[in-house]
């Protein structure tokens, strides 16, 4: 007596949830809510539970930004710049639409960097992406191949990095990095620095002229508009 180890009871054969005995035995199946199976029938009922999914995770959603919408003015030289992407799709597969482009007011447009993207979510923070950019107005047109990568950093930086092959086999890469610092609850101050890299001198884009690093013989040249800025943007 006082040494003896009781054994557990056995559990009911309908026993579910807390009725089971505790254990390290494998989890037990989930109760499926189909109580109006029993009146309507599987059929009937399925088509709601379908819509019911869709409404509650595994719905279709979409999102514009304009990120910047920027205005130049300078006797004689007043311009424009602007970012924006979108997005359309669910949590996990999406279409993503990103432009940029720049140019002065009464001339052709300068240049605008459009992307359309498969977009894949690998992770909480991260998205995989595939597709095409299409450069007009850099000199000739160029179309690329590109995949990359997007998403948020530790400490809330958001991120990107893209690699491409244009149609001439012209090699480039680009990244950015942005954040978000707060200075009221309504005005947040966003540096962001950008850099664009080329496998090959490309005069027709203006592309080159400066040797960054050689790995394995080939050349990576900087492109002539690295860009590191600050703006502020106003919360409504």
């Amino acid at each position: 007596m006082g040494h003896c180890t009781p054994k557990d009871a056995a559990p009911a054969e309908d026993a579910v949830g807390t009725d089971l005995a505790p254990g390290t035995g494998p989890a037990p199946a989930p109760v499926a809510a189909n109580y109006a199976d029993r009146v309507w029938g599987r059929e009937a009922m399925q088509p709601t539970r379908d819509d019911l999914r869709r409404h509650h995770g595994g719905g279709t959603f979409s999102k514009v930004t304009i990120d910047l919408a920027e205005l130049t003015i300078a006797k004689g030289h007043e311009g424009y710049r602007f970012e924006t992407d979108a997005w359309f799709g669910g949590d996990i597969n999406r279409l993503a639409l990103k432009a940029e482009g720049e140019g002065t007011f009464g001339e052709a447009i300068e240049g605008v960097d459009f992307k359309a993207l498969y977009s894949r979510a690998i992770g909480p923070y991260f998205n995989l992406q595939g597709g095409l950019r299409q450069e007009i107005g850099h000199g000739p047109d160029r179309t690329h191949a590109v995949i990359g990568i997007e998403g948020l950093a530790p400490y809330w930086f958001e991120v990107d990095a893209y690699l491409s092959l244009s149609t001439q086999g012209e090699l480039r890469a680009s990244a950015s990095a942005e954040y978000d610092q707060r200075l009221t609850q309504r005005l947040i101050l966003q540096p962001k620095i950008e850099f664009e890299l080329s496998a090959q001198d490309i005069p027709a884009l203006g592309i080159g002229g400066r040797v960054l690093e050689r790995r394995g013989g080939a050349p990576s040249a900087l492109r002539d508009r690295a860009r590191v800025r600050a703006l502020c943007r106003h919360r409504a």
